[in-house]
C-alpha cells in the first residue's frame, strides 16, 4: 500500500503530448529559405509572440518551428502582433513542442528557428527568434 503515492506521483509527472490525430505533414526539407524578415519571434510561457514589423502580412500561411513543429493557417498581419499557443504546434507524429509552463515534467522546448511557408509551391521565409536571457528560462 506504501508504492501506491509514489505510483500516483510517477503517473502525475508524466503528461503525453503525442496525439496521432493531429499529426500533420513533414518539413519541407528540399524548399529554399529565400529571404529573412524583420519580424520578432519571442518564446513565452505557453506560447511564441510573433511581432511582424515590416509592411508585409501573410494570411493562411504555414509557421514552422526549429524544422519540425507546424501551425496551418496562420495570419500575421502587417505591423502586428499575435500569440500561437505551443499547444497549437505539431510535428508529423502529434508531438507538440514542450513549454515554459510552472509545473512541467519535461525541459522546455526551446524555439531555434521560425519560419513562414506563404504557400506550398513558394520558398520559406525566415523570422527572427529573440533568444530570451538565461535566468527567463528557469
Amino acid at each position: 500500500m506504501r508504492f501506491a503515492p509514489v505510483a500516483c506521483l510517477m503517473l502525475c509527472g508524466c503528461v503525453n503530448t503525442v496525439d496521432l490525430a493531429k499529426a500533420t505533414r513533414p518539413y519541407p526539407v528540399g524548399r529554399p529559405q529565400a529571404t529573412v524578415e524583420q519580424v520578432q519571434v519571442v518564446q513565452e510561457d505557453e506560447a511564441i509572440r510573433i511581432t511582424n514589423g515590416t509592411a508585409q502580412s501573410w494570411s493562411g500561411a504555414s509557421l514552422w518551428v526549429n524544422r519540425r513543429f507546424v501551425k496551418d493557417g496562420v495570419t500575421i498581419p502587417a505591423g502586428g502582433t499575435i500569440q500561437v499557443p505551443m499547444s497549437e504546434l505539431r510535428d508529423q507524429w502529434g508531438e507538440q513542442p514542450y513549454p515554459r509552463a510552472l509545473f512541467r515534467s519535461r525541459q522546455p522546448t526551446p524555439i531555434v528557428l521560425v519560419q513562414v511557408e506563404p504557400a506550398p509551391d513558394q520558398p520559406l521565409i525566415g523570422l527572427v527568434v529573440v533568444t530570451p536571457r538565461v535566468s527567463a528560462l528557469r
